[in-house]
């Protein structure tokens, strides 16, 4: 059964109005709505014209999100708005946004953290431990190793 472009443009702004979204993310629900490669110019044209849909603006949004309330560096932000396919230069003004005093005492919370999960914190095991898990968080080996070395 085929969609009306109408009906099409109403999911979608829907589907934007609930919350942030990327052209990509915007893309796929069309596509899953079986939309023709045709409507779905013409819908994400008008997303963007009507302001349901800014990749900008989704950029900030995701990285104060996942900065702020999942606790996640810049490396782990940068790789999930790659697999949304925003472009580079988009991903890097939004990560600017990160206040770099707050970047840094988050990632003291972390080892903090995760060095009082530890039984012990002064072995080499220990301290491959807190790298690992600071890195897979997505922070910076020089950041982690000038934090753990002070």
């Amino acid at each position: 059964m085929a969609v009306s472009y109408q009906e099409l443009l109403e999911r979608a702004k829907r589907y934007c109005a609930y919350q942030e979204r990327a052209t990509s993310e915007v893309v796929m629900k069309l596509e899953v709505w079986k939309a023709g490669s045709e409507q779905v110019d013409t819908v994400l044209a008008e997303l963007k014209q009507e302001a349901y849909l800014d990749d900008e603006r989704f950029a900030s949004a995701f990285v104060r999100g996942k900065h702020n309330i999942r606790k996640w560096g810049r490396g782990k932000i940068r790789s999930a708005l790659r697999v949304k396919k925003i472009e580079e230069s988009i991903i890097s003004r939004a990560l600017d946004e990160i206040n770099e005093a707050e970047y840094l005492e988050q990632l003291e919370t972390i080892i903090e953290q995760k060095k009082r999960s530890l039984p012990e914190t002064t072995s080499p095991a220990s301290h491959k431990k807190i790298i690992n898990h600071a890195l897979a968080k997505g922070y910076e080996l020089n950041l982690i190793y000038r934090i753990l070395n002070k």
